[in-house]
């Protein structure tokens, strides 16, 4: 029933942390709206409660009258930024004993690589409490609850005034009796907040559990307040809250864990709604602020995370899908000498833009200029007020609400001033490039704006292969309708939709959202294979045995194994599911949907009879992957929700979902894992019911008056548009009628915003009175950037698609976006491996790189994933390119693979794959757009029936060695390259880390530019014949192929990206930028060298000895003031080891270029331009530059860092770090194998002290979740905590190490490879060493070793920094790793 029919009002609310927007839905039917500060306490309580009065016309002193309101629905930001400013309730966290730093040690990564300083965020529980009490991942109970310690833990967290409990134990998301008993003894002391992880979040891993736990009793209180606050002032109102998933709740119901993007889901659900009711099912939401934009994905539903990161905090919640991007309207001009730069920083509310009268962002030496984004537009509001293009506007459409006493118009005049002072330092910059104005210079910084937002919009979009040209672009939010436009022209979108209330759309979209609730389990059940292989997801039954026998308890055995078997965690009948599963997806269906209902009709307002509507859906994934897909899960139709099961049968839901999975899989991925069993990870049902009427909320305009033929300017004004200054009208959208229509450009301004209509855009007022821009004229590219395509093309021909082009002279403007552009499709390689990728040691550790490459092999953009692998691809590619026969022997469709440490590689384990990229034309004619990553082994298998096809057709000509150019003649015009460490890959031990190697050949197969695939067809038989023709062969070759497939793929990635940017702006603009923004590169190393004294600069650091030899770094840096270079000399390093301490050339150029971006606090780009003004002399023979065939694995690893921790020595910046990776490696020759670097201290500097327990320098891997580690290996994780006083003491004290206690269930050979056991992390000026790292084996029955205090492990099983050992049952495996020495005299 609406308002309309009931004679009440609704109020839909966003309450933002700056202002709350109110509508309000009159009981005729028509809406109001309102904006208020969120925060203004000395005229009003709440915000929310005073907009309601506003609209009603009451006094703030008055009651609300509640039986005039039928409803208030509200989005909020209380506890969004409570959790933003760490201002929740005191908290305290009980956790799994072993295990109380997991939660804060989490992965081990730091957020930022390049930050010499490591900020982690704050916690949100204060104390730790850890409970004895423990499952296995089979539901084997270990130890029983231990409640007496417990319950004295609990008590003291009560004595000191603590309220709120989360409790989090490992496994409880399968079997929670152990948490809900602990939730019963809080409950009984008094804890007036208990959370426990089995109820906020019933899914697979410890950490992003644990994390969305404390985060729902952190905030819950405060949530509960806010709602009570609300509800005392609404009396008998009916109030709701929109959850983060996009569904309203009651406001009883309202969660922490539930709220955190309450205000921004609204958006979404008003974007989508809205777009829907408009006649644009599929769009992109756009919603551009004062200080930041969101942007989102609708077709038909909606999109949500089930894992997402807020605030430093991991949350397991399903969230709607919102990516967000630091470009809004007070985002921070500025101009570096080079680059024109737009962001991170804002100007904010206070000072705001220059225009604002209050003097604007401040001025600064690293380039900003005093301006905001809001400025290019002469003038704003930030997010929430006006905005006019670049062009002198009329005072009158701007209220004069600014300056002191708040009666002044906008200040045009400084805007003027100071982009003109901008103009004239571009032009000063670029002595031979044409002098920009004023308006050129704001067009430059919005072109920049606008491509931070398009690749914002990219990464939920096009990197998921998703075409988004169909789609309409919803803009919203106070600054979105002047940048709409061109956010479209950058995506190749032809339509943009806004809304009349687009200024207040998350408000608006509370009023059109439904009531849902949503409920969700673990199932980590088989649909079995296709190929009929049986499902093989985990040893769990010897895994059982293993347990049970190591509790020597025959009764606990039989027991065991009976669970083990009712639980079997897949199927075990191969090519179906087996009558087991089908009964327990059943069940569990049944459940979740009866609950889900239930949910959903408490919540109902009484006499609601609209429909319930029930989805069913599966998280699902390849069998040995992690990357899972949401899919349907189909419903029999007429199946009364609520009832046992409303599914399909089993047989035909598998087949269904299958199919489902592969289609997604294949459009996101480009690619379908053939034979590999689709695992459904976890199930979810959703149950919905409208909370009002939509459609009724959205009536039709009524018809124009007789005679009216359009509309009529308020004005005209002179405005920049489209690189010139012309005679553009201005319209008040207050005085548009339904089916009006006219083209830009145009300014339409309104009360909650302006709205810019770019040339070749047309204006139409729909007949509800949104606004539909439709671009009329084709967007022409390549006359925008200056460049004609005719040219570039007679250019790229006379050079044979490589170099000999005329190069582009530099614009600052283009050189900021094509850095952008480079790194953005990096990264975008990036995200297809990880997600494609088959191993543990990719998908999870994110232990790959991904770079481009100019048409010699120099690197152009290198996204830093792993710091070791920064700048050092660059000569895999040269290698590859001369072992080849040269450039003019590739092909299009060619892919080769290279490992080789002597010739650009690092370790055997990197193995580098490397992509020719021709025109895009050719590179048509060879690969099949089915199968774009290259998977031809199901090509080849059609035979002969693909003999006609694009490939074949392509190979016609070639000789049968394939030697012959299929490219007629062509070039490669660039390459793509992915590096990825692989786990096995052959070699004396499983995991290929020996310890104690001595030749490259006992460390792996090596292979120096191999023909990975030969014009477009995979050489799976050749590739297989090279991993097991070795002495030592690959343990695991269908895990090496799987991961080489995903490289492939992410390097097609990489092709496709570059073709559309050729496509966008041309080969000849491509091609000068990918010089200049090497040149750009040069320049800002050479900056950081103005700043470093002159002279010579030396340091010594030694590694861990051997009866070998003693291994030693030696850097002297010399700085030429001059010549703006600098010399880095190793001479003086120890010679070539007779062990794995030796490091190939590259992995020193990649320390180098690591350190020296670390000592620039802006970003700058890494690529060959870095590496320009530095000589670097690395003497041949030595650790640094060894010889064939000297072993190498430690040297990626190991020697890494302790080159980085010379340099930072040699330059005073940094004490030592933990100075290691802690590579720890286990395996069998059964192919079971795994690999993990562990974080410990890191140094501190002048100025800061080290961080405790993350990773540092040369490796920013991440760490397996322990739920996920039991899950997929016989292990238990038996500690994993801080080692407290590990780092060195000083003025400012050293990082803390780890400590790390596994215990196997298996026999399993255990490699530790690793430094700093004898020579500890130095301190520097006077501060102390950090402490020494140790390792060790304790056999089944022995006492604890190394207890805490003790410092030499010397004399115990499995010690030093190389060691290896096996195994056995019951057998644990520890380690402690070093901690960060300190800076400065201890005080």
């Amino acid at each position: 029933m609406s308002s309309s029919a009931s004679g009440q009002w609704e109020f839909w609310i966003d309450r933002g942390g700056t202002f709350t927007d109110v509508v309000g839905r009159r009981p005729d039917g028509s809406v109001v709206t309102t904006k208020v500060l969120s925060e203004n306490p000395e005229s009003y309580k709440d915000a929310a409660v005073f907009g309601i009065k506003s609209l009603l016309g009451l006094k703030n002193a008055d009651a609300v009258p509640s039986d005039k309101i039928k409803a208030v629905k509200m989005g909020t930001t209380v506890a969004t930024n409570a959790l933003l400013e760490r201002k929740g309730d005191r908290t305290a966290l009980v956790i799994t004993a072993g295990l109380g730093d997991a939660l804060r040690i989490a992965y081990q990564a730091r957020p930022d690589i390049f930050a010499r300083h490591i900020v982690l965020p704050e916690l949100v529980y204060e104390k730790v409490i850890e409970a004895s009490g423990r499952v296995d991942v089979h539901g084997l109970e270990l130890e029983a609850l231990d409640e007496s310690p417990l319950r004295a833990g609990l008590g003291e967290a009560y004595a000191a005034g603590i309220r709120g409990v989360a409790v989090v134990l490992m496994h409880a998301y399968r079997f929670p009796a152990m948490e809900r008993r602990i939730k019963d003894m809080a409950t009984e002391i008094g804890f007036t907040q208990v959370s426990i992880s089995s109820e906020a979040s019933p899914l697979m891993k410890l950490v992003s559990r644990g994390d969305t736990t404390t985060v729902d009793a952190y905030l819950s209180p405060i949530l509960r307040r806010y709602v009570n606050q609300v509800a005392s002032e609404l009396g008998d109102t009916r109030l709701m809250f929109m959850q983060s998933s996009g569904g309203l709740k009651d406001a009883e119901l309202f969660q922490g864990k539930d709220s955190i993007l309450s205000g921004p889901a609204g958006g979404i659900v008003g974007a989508a709604r809205t777009s829907e009711l408009a006649g644009f099912p599929k769009m992109v939401g756009f919603d551009m602020g004062g200080t930041s934009t969101d942007v989102s994905h609708y077709q038909g539903e909606y999109e949500r995370a089930f894992e997402t990161e807020v605030a430093g905090v991991r949350m397991r919640a399903p969230m709607m899908n919102i990516h967000t991007v630091a470009a809004g309207g007070g985002s921070v001009l500025s101009f570096d000498g080079q680059r024109l730069k737009v962001g991170p920083e804002s100007a904010g509310a206070n000072p705001g833009p220059a225009c604002y009268r209050r003097g604007g962002p401040p001025v600064t030496a690293s380039g900003a200029v005093g301006l905001a984004v809001s400025d290019i537009r002469r003038g704003g509001a930030g997010g929430v007020g006006h905005q006019l293009h670049a062009g002198q506007a009329e005072a009158e459409f701007f209220p004069p609400v600014f300056g002191p006493n708040m009666d002044q118009p906008l200040d045009f005049e400084v805007v003027k001033q100071r982009f003109e002072k901008v103009a004239l330092d571009v032009s000063k910059a670029f002595p031979d490039a044409k002098p920009k104005d004023a308006y050129e210079v704001a067009s430059g910084f919005l072109a920049i704006a606008v491509d931070h937002m398009a690749i914002a919009i990219k990464e939920i979009t096009t990197r998921r292969g998703i075409d988004v040209s169909s789609y309409a672009l919803c803009s919203f939010g106070g600054a979105g309708g002047q940048h709409c436009c061109l956010v479209a022209d950058a995506l190749g979108m032809e339509t943009v939709f806004l809304h009349p209330h687009a200024g207040v759309l998350s408000a608006y979209g509370m009023g059109l959202a439904e009531v849902r609730t949503f409920e969700e389990a673990v199932m980590e059940r088989s649909l079995g294979s296709t190929s009929g292989a049986a499902p093989n997801l985990s040893s769990s039954l010897p895994q059982a045995r293993a347990v049970a026998q190591v509790r020597e308890d025959p009764a606990e055995v039989r027991t065991f194994e009976e669970a083990v078997m009712e639980r079997s965690l897949g199927s075990t009948s191969g090519a179906a599911p087996n009558a087991g599963d089908a009964s327990e997806f059943a069940r569990v269906f049944g459940a979740l949907c009866a609950k889900a209902v239930q949910g959903v009709e408490q919540q109902r307002a009484t006499g609601d009879t609209s429909p319930v509507a029930v989805n069913f859906r599966a998280q699902v994934r390849y069998e040995g992957t992690d990357s899972t897909i949401l899919c349907d899960w189909p419903q029999s139709s007429g199946a009364a929700a609520g009832s046992a099961v409303a599914a399909a049968s089993l047989a035909e839901a598998a087949g269904a979902v299958t199919g489902d999975f592969n289609a997604r899989h294949l459009k996101q991925f480009g690619f379908v894992m053939a034979g590999k069993a689709c695992i459904v990870e976890s199930v979810s049902v959703e149950a919905a019911a409208a909370a009002g009427d939509a459609a009724a909320a959205e009536p039709l305009l009524p018809a124009p008056p007789a005679g009216h033929t359009g509309p009529s300017p308020k004005t005209v004004v002179d405005a920049y548009f489209d690189g010139q200054l012309r005679s553009v009208a201005v319209y008040d959208r207050d005085a548009f009628e339904r089916g009006d229509a006219f083209q830009g450009p145009a300014i339409v301004c309104e009360k909650t915003g302006t709205t810019i209509v770019e040339c070749g855009w047309k204006l139409e007022v729909l007949g509800k009175g949104g606004l539909a821009l439709r671009r009329f004229e084709p967007l022409k590219r390549e006359a925008a950037m200056g460049t004609s395509l005719e040219a570039t093309q007679a250019q790229a021909g006379a050079a044979g698609g490589g170099g000999g082009f005329a190069k582009e002279g530099c614009d600052p403007i283009k050189l900021e976006i094509f850095n952008n552009l480079f790194m953005s499709i990096a990264e975008q390689m990036g995200v297809t491996l990880q997600n494609v990728s088959y191993s543990v040691n990719i998908k999870e550790r994110l232990d790959f790189s991904c770079a481009l490459f100019d048409p010699e092999g120099s690197l152009i953009a290198n996204a830093p994933h792993v710091p070791v692998h920064l700048g050092s691809m660059s000569e895999a590619v040269k290698a590859t390119i001369a072992t080849s026969g040269g450039l003019g022997s590739m092909k299009p469709g060619d892919v080769f693979m290279l490992n080789a440490p002597y010739n650009g590689g690092t370790h055997i384990p990197d193995v580098t794959v490397i992509t020719p990229v021709f025109s895009e034309s050719l590179h048509r004619a060879t690969i099949s757009d089915h199968h774009p990553n290259l998977l031809l082994e199901q090509a080849e298998a059609a035979g002969a029936a693909a003999e006609e096809s694009p490939a074949k057709k392509a190979k016609k000509g070639r000789t049968a060695s394939g030697a012959s150019g299929a490219s007629g003649g062509e070039r490669p015009l660039f390459f793509v390259a992915s590096r990825a460490h692989h786990s096995e890959i052959g070699g004396v031990t499983p995991g290929s880390m020996p310890p104690f190697s001595k030749s490259i050949e006992e460390e792996g197969v090596m292979f120096d530019g191999f023909l990975l695939i030969d014009g477009g067809t995979l050489r799976e038989k050749e590739t297989r014949e090279l991993f097991l023709a070795h002495k030592y062969p690959s343990r695991n070759v269908d895990q090496n192929l799987s991961d080489l497939r995903a490289q492939v793929a992410a390097n097609e990635v990489g092709v496709k990206e570059l073709h559309k940017m050729v496509r966008d702006f041309t080969l000849g603009t491509v091609l000068s930028y990918m010089a200049h923004v090497q040149d750009n590169a040069e320049e800002a190393v050479r900056r950081v060298l103005d700043a470093m004294p002159a002279g010579p600069r030396s340091f010594a650091y030694d590694m861990d000895p051997d009866a070998e030899g003693q291994p030693r770094i030696q850097i002297t840096v010399t700085v030429d003031k001059a010549q703006r270079s600098a010399v880095l000399d190793f001479t003086g390093t120890a010679k070539q080891q007779p062990t794995n301490f030796n490091a190939p050339t590259s992995i020193a150029q990649a320390a180098i270029l690591y350190v020296f971006r670390t000592l620039v606090k802006d970003p700058i780009p890494l690529n060959a331009g870095c590496l320009k003004p530095l000589t670097i002399v690395l003497p041949e023979g030595s650790m640094v530059n060894p010889t064939y065939p000297a072993a190498v694995v430690a040297g990626n690893v190991e020697v890494s860092q302790c080159i980085t921790d010379c340099l930072y020595g040699a330059l005073g910046a940094l004490a030592g770090a933990q100075g290691t990776m802690n590579n720890f490696t286990f395996g069998n020759e059964a192919g079971l194998n795994y690999y993990e670097t562990i974080c410990g201290g890191t140094g501190a500097g002048p100025t800061h002290p080290g961080t405790s327990a993350v990773h540092s320098h040369m490796t920013n891997t991440r760490l397996t979740d322990p739920e996920v580690l039991e899950f997929r290996f016989p292990l238990l994780v038996r500690e994993f905590k801080i080692r407290k006083g590990s780092g060195g003491a000083g003025m400012f004290s050293g990082g803390d190490g780890i400590e790390r206690r596994i215990e196997f269930l298996e026999e399993m050979t255990v490699s530790m490879l690793a430094n700093r056991r004898q020579v500890a992390p130095f301190g520097l000026e006077g501060g102390e060493s950090g402490a020494l790292g140790h390792n060790w084996v304790e056999r089944k029955g022995t006492a604890r070793q190394m207890a805490h205090g003790e410092t030499s492990s010397a004399s115990l099983e499995g010690a030093g920094h190389r060691s290896s050992v096996v195994l056995q049952a019951g057998d644990l495996y520890c380690v402690q790793t070093p901690g960060g020495g300190g800076f400065g005299p201890k005080p």
